[in-house]
C-alpha cells in the first residue's frame, strides 16, 4: 500500500456501517472519488473471538480496493 496516498486522506471521511446477527461492517469512501477505500468489520457477542482475523481480512479487502494490488486471500475469496 502507498503510505504517502494514505496520509494524503482525511482521518475522518464518509462512513457506512450496518451490521447482521454476529457482525459489524463499515465502509469509508474517498472524499473526491466518492468510491469505497476502507472496510472494516468485527464480531458481536460471541464473535469477538476471531476479531483479529476479521481485522486482517478487512486490511486485505482495503488494500485491494485503493489499489487494486494482486492479493494473497485464499482462492476462495477470489
Amino acid at each position: 500500500m502507498n503510505d504517502r496516498k494514505n496520509s494524503l486522506m482525511p482521518n475522518r471521511r464518509f462512513c457506512v456501517t450496518d451490521s447482521t446477527e454476529h457482525f459489524h461492517f463499515s465502509v469509508s469512501f474517498c472524499p473526491d472519488s466518492q468510491k469505497p477505500i476502507e472496510v472494516f468489520i468485527s464480531g458481536r457477542k460471541n464473535y469477538k473471538k476471531i476479531d483479529k482475523q476479521l481485522q486482517e481480512l478487512a486490511i486485505k479487502i482495503s488494500k485491494i480496493m485503493r489499489t487494486g494490488i494482486k492479493h494473497d486471500l485464499p482462492e476462495v475469496w477470489r
